[in-house]
């Protein structure tokens, strides 16, 4: 449900870098379905991985519609070489809204069953960069459109744009009249810790998700679209974990006004108001969400999972090829071993048969 691809559209436009070790087998479809048949895997949703269109540089702007057209058309041919193994989810810029309700029209024309979006998307106004969170007046037709189409968002993450700053730098430490040079990584750590941790894949990935959802249900994106579905990956990105502090909270507050103005002068409570809201933050997600095992292979997370998101809308993935196959699927197979308390049907529905009914593509 969250496998991944990439070739020659996206480092050629987007000055993206590819994992050494991930890049043979995020661009050999023949490598993929060796590893697949080896570790049982009949199918496999694929994307474009990350950042692609979100977080695509301004010096690109012009060719956005080109660079969109060539990431959704390559992934169509690695589509077509997965012999029926593969279905794919497309690309857009939802900088240009009418623009990405084409291109999804044009990719659900070609097979494909979602879009997959990549966090917050840079945007510039007033020459300045910032960073939009898909809700108003501007995207509410591509989200319909989405409906319409019956075409499900994967919001997928990207890192943060900003960390708390020197939070896990190395910094000086004075105890007892002697100073010493403490970081939360070691010395021989070669990643930046803003990479890893703060912005990156350990941390900032999760809340980037986090905050691009928590957007679009508290201001009534669901009750303006009520057939639209999403897809988070890596257990919810802390969302399955929090939602009754947030509901609890939000109550607590007797759900004040948003009286906030955006940068167009707008109030966006015209768009989506509070008060339109009909159901709890936990509602929405139980209905409206689907959650993936993304790149976290922990039974008790699942068993969170099957509790707070309803087994039916929980689904098996890996994060190939940034996550093991083989690690991947050792842990899932361990599951009904070490925990027989969840039972065989639930499992197989989180394997596959809540995948086949939410892509229409049954064996």
């Amino acid at each position: 449900m969250e496998e991944h691809f990439v070739d020659e559209p996206v480092p050629t436009y987007t000055d993206v870098l590819v994992p050494a070790p991930a890049k043979d087998s995020l661009a050999n479809v023949t490598q993929r379905l060796v590893d697949m048949a080896a570790n049982g895997i009949s199918r496999m949703l694929i994307s474009w991985t990350g950042p692609t269109m979100q977080q695509l540089l301004p010096k690109y702007y012009h060719n956005a519609s080109h660079v969109t057209r060539a990431i959704n058309d390559a992934l169509l041919e690695k589509v077509e070489q997965g012999g029926g193994r593969f279905k794919g989810l497309c690309s857009v810029w939802m900088n240009d809204v009418p623009a990405a309700i084409a291109e999804l029209e044009y990719c659900k024309l070609n097979g494909m069953v979602g879009v997959l979006i990549n966090g917050a998307e840079l945007t510039v106004r007033d020459g300045l960069r910032k960073y939009d969170y898909y809700y108003g007046a501007e995207t509410l037709p591509f989200w319909k459109a989405c409906a319409a189409l019956g075409m499900f968002a994967y919001i997928h993450p990207e890192a943060l744009q900003t960390g708390p700053a020197g939070l896990y730098e190395n910094s000086t430490l004075t105890l007892n009249g002697s100073s010493a040079s403490v970081s939360a990584f070691d010395d021989n750590d070669s990643m930046n810790c803003n990479d890893r941790f703060e912005l990156g894949d350990s941390w900032g990935f999760a809340l980037s998700v986090a905050q691009v959802v928590s957007n679009l249900i508290l201001h009534g994106l669901f009750d303006q679209v009520p057939d639209l579905q999403m897809v988070v990956g890596h257990n919810g990105e802390f969302l399955a974990y929090w939602l009754f502090r947030i509901d609890n909270r939000l109550s607590n507050a007797q759900e004040a006004k948003c009286t906030s103005i955006d940068d167009s002068g707008a109030d966006p409570d015209a768009v989506y108001p509070r008060q339109r809201r009909q159901h709890s933050f936990q509602w929405y997600w139980q209905n409206h969400f689907y959650v993936t095992t993304s790149g976290q292979f922990d039974t008790a997370g699942l068993v969170h999972l099957l509790n707070t998101t309803t087994p039916d809308r929980v689904l098996f993935a890996i994060d190939s090829p940034f996550e093991d196959i083989v690690t991947a699927i050792s842990w899932f197979r361990s599951v009904h071993r070490d925990h027989p308390e969840i039972s065989c049907d639930t499992l197989k529905a989180v394997a596959y048969k809540n995948a086949e009914k939410l892509l229409n593509w049954a064996a």
